[in-house]
């Protein structure tokens, strides 16, 4: 009897605890998001400017959570510092407001995608 008590306290506790992610985590998570809406064909111009503007603010929001995140600092993981290093792909916001242009183009732009690269693109049919 006293085993089963102890089991199911044992499962309840486990299904009570939560998984916590990092605040990389869950910028990386929003980063991520953001992009996979700068890309979907399956909405029009108006929503999809509608909706990155949403999830930019949200993104404004963890990027700061992060950069003011003194835990960071402390003991920083391989993802916080690869983070860090790649800052202009991580801090898409805070790159773009830098640069002055809207994110998704300073993102192709970081990616190497610029408009004078693509004007200069042929196409080759083997």
């Amino acid at each position: 009897m006293r085993n089963k008590i102890m089991l199911t306290l044992m499962m309840i506790m486990s299904m009570l605890s939560g998984v916590e992610a990092g605040t990389v985590e869950n910028l990386e998570r929003v980063r991520a998001k953001t992009i996979t809406m700068m890309f979907d064909k399956n909405i029009n111009e108006s929503q999809r400017a509608e909706k990155i503007e949403k999830l930019k603010i949200k993104l404004l929001d963890m990027e700061k959570i992060v950069l003011n995140d003194s835990d960071l600092a402390k003991n920083p993981s391989n993802k916080t510092i690869k983070a860090f290093e790649t800052f202009n792909f991580t801090f898409l916001v805070h790159s773009a407001l830098e640069k002055d242009k809207p994110i998704s183009i300073n993102w192709l732009e970081d990616l190497g995608f610029t408009s004078d690269n693509l004007k200069r693109t042929q196409a080759y049919r083997k």
